[in-house]
């Protein structure tokens, strides 16, 4: 995900796509601290922020449809009921990539 709706969590994530796919991991990179910081400080929600994220399907197939089904199209959901209604789906399909290049990443950070 290039991108994630503002204060939408894993959980949320998972819930979304469990419904079509089998998810396996999902990892979601934090805003950074200081961007966190001024945003308490001015009195902005105090939830965390995510910039983007990765999720693991089981299926290589399941990956490649999310991605291209769901690129670009609204999260959904009643508007009453559903903070993401009006957000939309920023998927990339990432060929050859593995999650240990991910942790790798991490690491080396």
């Amino acid at each position: 995900m290039s991108r994630v709706p503002p204060y939408m969590n894993a959980d949320h994530i998972r819930k979304q796509f469990s419904k079509r796919f089998e998810i396996a991991r999902i990892y979601l990179e934090a805003e950074p601290e200081h961007v966190t910081n001024t945003r308490k400080k001015t009195g902005g929600n105090r939830k965390t922020n995510y910039i983007e994220g990765w999720i693991e399907f089981e299926r290589k197939k399941d990956a490649k449809l999310a991605a291209l089904a769901l690129n670009c199209q609204k999260v959904g959901g009643k508007k009453r009921h559903n903070n993401y209604h009006d957000d939309t789906w920023q998927l990339k399909y990432l060929s050859g990539f593995k999650w240990f290049h991910l942790t790798e990443k991490l690491a080396y950070d």
